[in-house]
């Protein structure tokens, strides 16, 4: 498709006002996360993804007197528009419903009529690969999300031991009593992070205050911040 996008958004808006027979008037538009997009394909060129605002395409279908046909009301549209100066072998894929933010780097207008019940919000841009519009976003902006969740501090309990008492135990407990943990004194202390058992590890002194050596970790680091993997 030999034009640019505002020549597309251009081409669109005088396609809309011939089928609705009223003026039609290009106004900034804002995307929502959900809609309807559509892939065109062009022999030697980037490929191009259109997308239009939910709300925007009920309207559209509504005011064309296709209120059951939404998909089929943005196609025949958006054809018009593209083939209207496009090259031979030129493709344009069905319009398909998305619940997903808008592809990054996309033009965002709208078009306004007084036949629209609400402003039809329109996004158009280039991609590197069609397919993968919409994708989930690159694996280091993933990595720098879980960066942040890195630096939250997590309290850490040692536990030497643990057993169950009766209440009337309980309640004769005072100075000088003693509690049996059933462990002996070289068995491993456990090292727990949010209720969970994350570590075993050995009491020892460091500069003058109680330590502990971890000699195992449970399940790995994924166990030690509190997830499931």
């Amino acid at each position: 498709m030999n034009q640019t996008v505002q020549d597309f958004l251009e081409q669109l808006r005088t396609v809309l006002a011939t089928a609705l027979d009223a003026p039609v008037q290009l106004v900034p538009g804002t995307l929502s996360s959900a809609g309807w997009r559509m892939r065109v394909t062009m022999p030697g060129q980037t490929p191009l993804t259109i997308t239009i605002d939910a709300d925007g395409a009920t309207s559209l279908a509504a005011a064309l007197g296709k209120p059951d046909a939404i998909a089929t009301a943005l196609h025949d549209l958006c054809s018009q528009a593209i083939t209207g100066s496009a090259a031979e072998g030129v493709e344009i894929g069905d319009a398909e419903l998305i619940d997903e933010p808008p592809v990054h780097g996309i033009t965002v207008a709208g078009l306004k009529s007084d036949k629209l019940a609400t402003v039809l919000a329109i996004g158009v841009g280039r991609v590197a690969d069609a397919s993968t519009a919409g994708a989930r976003p690159p694996a280091r902006a993933e990595s720098n999300r879980l960066g942040v969740l890195m630096d939250i501090e997590l309290p850490m309990v040692v536990r030497f031991g643990c057993t169950d008492l009766p209440l009337k135990a309980l309640a004769h407990l005072g100075p000088g009593s003693l509690i049996d943990l059933s462990r002996a004194p070289e068995d491993p202390v456990e090292v727990l992070v949010g209720g969970r058992v994350v570590a075993h590890g050995e009491v020892v002194v460091v500069s003058g205050s109680y330590g502990i050596r971890i000699v195992d970790v449970v399940e790995g680091r994924s166990r030690a911040l509190g997830m499931e993997a």
